[in-house]
Parts: structure tokens; C-alpha cells; sequence
């Protein structure tokens, strides 16, 4: 059995285990509080938000969002307090999780899946995960690393605009043993070589970690069409 294989049913196990203890509740999708798991959003989210006045006046849809490992759709419910015009599809591998988001918000899409088993036949135009990386489900970092970075490369291969995601940091006044910690220099190095040299760490919120946001080349030519930045885009 492949390796991501095992690691994500470990994930499941941690989690599913944690969510029949706790329920709906933040904590039980391992977050403080509410006011935690918004700032997380709320991070993700910013180096988007510019674009989602005129996004969907241009294309007459709402944003395409893809959430991964989307617990009971929290994130959807934060868009729409934000009045943000968009569609949404969750991936979630705790079955019970998938079904509370499914009986909360009827109308949206809900997969009890694993993103590295995901397919579909059209992209996302962001794709997003949050908490995720934080509890690993195996003692061995250079595994969790390497599984991390997979995950961040097929969120890539699915977006449209660009994607984000967080992870806790080594620049920190805390540490438990329990949780994985990321240096943020490495997701930058690691997406710069990997994905798009269009890369924003943001380090300067409260919370014990980093969050990521890489923008397609693409999407960044639309922000910036002028004439003279079109010698930029070529590279």
C-alpha cells in the first residue's frame, strides 16, 4: 500500500476519533475556539480578497472554492458572513464530519475523500487548507513532510487562481511535542521550485504559524494586464 495511503488513514483515525469525543464544536476539528479558526480563514483568504469584487462580474459565477480536509464546512460558512459570492466544494475523509456538513448545508458539495484520490474533471479557482499539517499521523518527519508537500501540489494542479494553506512554525514562544512544526522559509523555497514564483508568507498574526498563499501566473497576468508588465509574465 502506497505510503500516503497509510499516513491518511492514520489522519482519519486521529481525527474521527477526536471529532466523536468533541462534535460540531472547533475543537472537535482540533481548533481553540472560533475566533482561531476565523483568523485562519481570514489569513487564507486575504491576499484573494482584491479580486473578488470584480471576479465574478467578470466571469458572471461566483468563486470556485475547493476546501480540503473542510471538517463541517466552516469555511463556507465564513464566505457567507463575508457576503462572498461563491460555490463550494469540501473534502473531508472522516465520514461523520462529511455528513454533519452535508445535513448543515444541503445545497453545497460535500466528498468523504482523500485530495490525494481525488479527481475532477474541472479545476477550482482557489483551493484551500487550513489545520491540516499541524497533528502529524506518523513519528517520522521526513514522511509527514513529504506527504505535506504532496498534498500542496495537487491543490496547486486544481486551482485556477492559486492556493492556501497554513501550517504551525519554528518561529514561536510554544511547542508541543504532538504537533509538527514548519520552518517558513522551506514552504518558500518549496513552492518557488515547485509551483509559482508568486509566493506571500504571512507571519504577522498571532497565532503559532504561517499561513501560504502561491498565485498562478495566470491569474497574476489578469491583475496586472498593462503593457508594460507583459515582459514580466514570461517567466
Amino acid at each position: 500500500m502506497p505510503t500516503h495511503h497509510l499516513i491518511s488513514r492514520k489522519i482519519q483515525s486521529i481525527y474521527q476519533k477526536n471529532y466523536l469525543e468533541h462534535g460540531d464544536t472547533p475543537q472537535g476539528t482540533f481548533q481553540n475556539d472560533s475566533v482561531t479558526q476565523q483568523l485562519r480563514f481570514e489569513r487564507l483568504l486575504k491576499n484573494f480578497q482584491p479580486s473578488f469584487s470584480r471576479f465574478p462580474q467578470k466571469t458572471n459565477t461566483p468563486v470556485r472554492f475547493l476546501d480540503v480536509g473542510c471538517g463541517t464546512a466552516g469555511l463556507h460558512e465564513y464566505l457567507n458572513q463575508l457576503n462572498i459570492s461563491h460555490s463550494f466544494t469540501g473534502l473531508e475523509i472522516v465520514k461523520e464530519m462529511a455528513n454533519t456538513a452535508k445535513s448543515k448545508f444541503p445545497s453545497i458539495n460535500i466528498i468523504n475523500s482523500d485530495i490525494m484520490e481525488f479527481k475532477s474533471k474541472h479545476n477550482y479557482d482557489i483551493v484551500l487548507q487550513s489545520g491540516m499539517f499541524n497533528k502529524p499521523s506518523v513519528n517520522i518527519k521526513k514522511e509527514w513532510r513529504n506527504y505535506c508537500r504532496q498534498i500542496v501540489k495537487k491543490m496547486y494542479s486544481l486551482s485556477k487562481m492559486g492556493i492556501a494553506f497554513n501550517s504551525l512554525t519554528t518561529y514561536n514562544t510554544f511547542s508541543d511535542k504532538s504537533l509538527f512544526y514548519f520552518e517558513p522559509e522551506e514552504w518558500f523555497s518549496f513552492c518557488q521550485k515547485n509551483l509559482s514564483r508568486y509566493v506571500f508568507l504571512d507571519h504577522a498574526y498571532p497565532l503559532y504559524e504561517t499561513a501560504v498563499t502561491v498565485l498562478k501566473p495566470e491569474f497574476i497576468a489578469t491583475l496586472f494586464p498593462e503593457n508594460e508588465l507583459k515582459k514580466y509574465h514570461k517567466n
